[in-house]
């Protein structure tokens, strides 16, 4: 199998306009690689996810997407200059005490939406990452959460960031994908 099959690389600053068009050009690009579909589907799922995150709450004016494939891994890191997990539960009356409440309430599956409906894009990547022994790190305001396999550690950052950045590392494996998204 030849390596430009294995690698992909992508990073670009986007106008929240313009993001659901990118993740299309990206997710045509990932589709044409040759890893095995779980991970594949999971890549997809999680940036669709959190695009789709930051077009319904962020209200940002500027996004970055950086993606990474190679080895054997994978890395999503995507930011926005948005208002913020606290400040997106704050203005459907939910009021989470600090920035890592909210970011808890995010990952445990705590909707913002009208509806009695579930959150599943966090909850769910992370609960796919955690499988796969990987990594994520989600920040927003002053609050940090990193969660692994066996733990999750919150954190207090001394400085505060606007917005939310989301970092997820995997290990590219097969997997019963829609087995743990159920």
């Amino acid at each position: 199998m030849s390596d430009k099959f294995l690698k992909y690389s992508f990073q670009k600053k986007i106008h929240p306009d313009k993001l659901c068009e990118i993740i299309n050009q990206v997710t045509d690009k990932i589709i044409e690689l040759k890893i095995n579909n779980a991970s594949k589907e999971f890549i997809l799922y999680s940036i669709n996810e959190l695009a789709s995150n930051i077009n319904e709450h962020a209200k940002s004016t500027s996004t970055s997407l950086k993606l990474h494939i190679d080895k054997g891994f994978f890395t999503i890191l995507i930011t926005d200059n948005g208002i913020g997990i606290k400040n997106t539960y704050l203005a459907k009356s939910i009021i989470p005490k600090d920035d890592i409440a909210a970011i808890e309430y995010a990952l445990s599956g705590l909707s913002t939406k009208n509806q009695k409906e579930r959150g599943y894009g966090l909850y769910s990547i992370r609960k796919i990452t955690n499988h796969l022994e990987g990594k994520m790190i989600v920040e927003s305001g002053k609050g940090r959460i990193i969660s692994t396999k066996n733990t999750s550690t919150s954190e207090t950052a001394k400085k505060r960031i606007k917005g939310v950045r989301v970092f997820v590392n995997n290990k590219i494996r097969n997997f019963d994908f829609y087995k743990l998204l159920s």
